[in-house]
């Protein structure tokens, strides 16, 4: 049986050093993971750009830590443009693998710690703007690191 995701919009998030209008915001995090030991991540960033200057967002580098543990990682293509002084939202969904690992099948929140980076490419060159969050995420199962 699948399980659908459960979503936990956040209502704060990181900004990246110096804050400002160049800001990447993570707006929600969902996780849906199955007892066959595969799923998915998902995660929603709101970015800015500065008025008169556009970017485009060409990739999403990321790491998930889970109940204080590495989870799972990725690097996402992209191909989003963020024109000048507007807002603009990049959707995450990627599969991940936990095979080895315990399963417990209740419904619960677990703790998250998202990070990582958007790569955006600008009139000037590249550059990686950093979020994170943590939060705690409704799952109707999860893998279980202490048993």
């Amino acid at each position: 049986m699948r399980w659908a995701a459960v979503t936990l919009l956040l209502s704060c998030a990181t900004t990246p050093e110096g804050g400002g209008s160049d800001a990447v915001r993570v707006e929600t995090v969902t996780l849906d993971l199955l007892p066959e030991g595969t799923g998915t991540v998902g995660f929603l960033l709101d970015l800015q750009s500065p008025p008169g200057e556009s970017c485009t967002v060409t990739r999403v580098e990321w790491q998930m830590m889970l109940a204080g543990r590495d989870f799972a990682a990725g690097v996402a293509a992209a191909n989003v443009l963020v024109p000048g002084g507007q807002h603009a939202r990049v959707k995450v969904e990627e599969p991940v693998a936990f095979g080895g690992m315990a399963y417990d099948g209740r419904a619960r929140t677990v703790p998250v710690a998202l990070r990582g980076v958007a790569v955006t490419q600008w009139a000037s060159g590249e550059q990686k703007r950093p979020f994170e969050v943590r939060t705690r995420v409704a799952v109707r199962g999860a893998p279980v690191y202490d048993r």
